[in-house]
C-alpha cells in the first residue's frame, strides 16, 4: 500500500475502520464485515534535556504519555513539571512529542532509545531498596469492583476493537481521577498518571486499576509513582507479588463481577482489617 493511500489518523480516535473478511463456519461463504482496528504508531518522546525515547503506542493522549513516562521511569519528580508540549505527526505511522522538562532527575544519554515495552526498573535490587509504601489509603472491595466496572464501561476503543488495554487512577474515596486506553498496558498507565500530573489532580494516596496482567514492569512503575494499590481484572505474576509484598503495595487481581483476590498487603482493604 502506498503512503498516499493511508488516511491521516485522528488524534482523538485511537482506532480506524477496516473491511476484513470473516469466515464464520465450514460450508458458509466468507463475507466482508466492517469493523475497527486499534491504531499503533512509533511515538518519539523528546524529553529535553535528557533525550529521545521511542515507544510503540496508540497515538492519543500524547502529552500525558510523555509526562507519565518521564515520571514513572524516574526521570522527573512529581513536582518537577514541564514548560511546554508540542505534538507533530512526522509520517504515516510516526509522531513526535517535544517536552521541555524542569529539574529532570534522569541522567543524559537517552538519545534514540527505542522502548519496545516499558523499562520499569531493570535494577531489581535498586527497586527493592526503596522505602516501603506508607498505609494512608483505605478502600473496600466493593469500591474496587465498582472502579473496575467504571473502567470497563469507559473502554470505548476496546469496545470498538477488542485490541487495547486500559488504566484508571483512583483516590481513597473510590473516585476515578483519570482514565486512558492504549495498545500497551504500560502506556495506558503512563497516560492515566500523566493526565493527573498535568491536571494537578495527583493526590498523596491513590491507586490504579488495570485491564490486563499485573507484571513486574507495571509494579515498578506503580512504585515509582507512589501508588499504594495496584489492581487489575487479570492475574499478577509471581515477581509482581513478591515486589508488592516487599514494598508494602496492595496488589489485587481478578477484580471483576463483584469479587477479587488480594495477593499482597491486604490491610488497606477494609474487609481485611487485621490481616497479616
Amino acid at each position: 500500500m502506498a503512503h498516499d493511500d493511508i488516511k491521516p489518523w485522528r488524534k482523538d480516535a485511537g482506532f480506524r475502520a477496516v473491511r476484513p473478511w470473516r469466515i464464520a463456519a465450514e460450508g458458509k461463504s466468507p463475507y466482508e464485515d466492517p469493523s475497527s482496528v486499534a491504531e499503533e504508531a512509533m511515538v518519539t518522546l523528546r524529553l529535553e534535556p535528557i533525550g529521545d525515547f521511542t515507544v510503540l503506542c496508540t497515538p492519543t493522549d500524547l502529552p500525558p504519555l510523555a509526562a507519565g513516562y518521564a515520571y514513572t521511569e524516574g526521570l522527573v519528580s512529581r513536582e518537577g513539571g514541564w514548560t511546554d508540549f508540542a505534538v507533530d505527526q512526522t509520517g504515516p505511522w510516526s509522531w513526535l512529542v517535544r517536552a521541555e522538562m524542569v529539574r529532570p532527575l534522569g541522567a543524559s544519554g537517552g538519545r534514540d532509545r527505542i522502548i519496545t515495552r516499558a523499562r520499569g526498573d531493570r535494577n531489581l535490587e535498586g527497586l527493592l531498596s526503596r522505602e516501603r509504601l506508607k498505609e494512608t489509603l483505605r478502600i473496600s472491595a466493593a469500591q474496587l469492583c465498582g472502579i473496575s466496572e467504571t473502567m470497563r464501561s469507559s473502554q470505548e476503543v476496546f469496545q470498538a476493537t477488542g485490541g487495547v488495554h486500559a488504566a484508571a487512577v483512583f483516590d481513597a474515596s473510590g473516585k476515578v481521577l483519570s482514565f486512558a486506553e492504549d495498545v500497551g498496558r504500560h502506556n495506558a498507565l503512563d497516560k492515566a498518571l500523566g493526565k493527573c500530573l498535568l491536571e494537578g489532580s495527583f493526590p498523596t494516596c491513590c491507586g490504579a486499576m488495570m485491564s490486563g496482567r499485573l507484571s513486574y514492569d507495571l509494579t515498578a512503575k506503580a512504585v515509582h509513582a507512589g501508588l499504594e494499590v495496584l489492581a487489575g481484572v487479570s492475574a499478577p505474576t509471581m515477581l509482581a507479588v513478591e515486589v508488592a509484598e516487599h514494598l508494602n503495595m496492595t496488589l489485587c487481581g481478578f477484580v471483576r463481577e463483584g469479587r477479587m483476590t488480594v495477593y499482597a498487603a491486604p490491610r488497606r482493604i477494609t474487609e481485611m482489617k487485621g490481616a497479616e
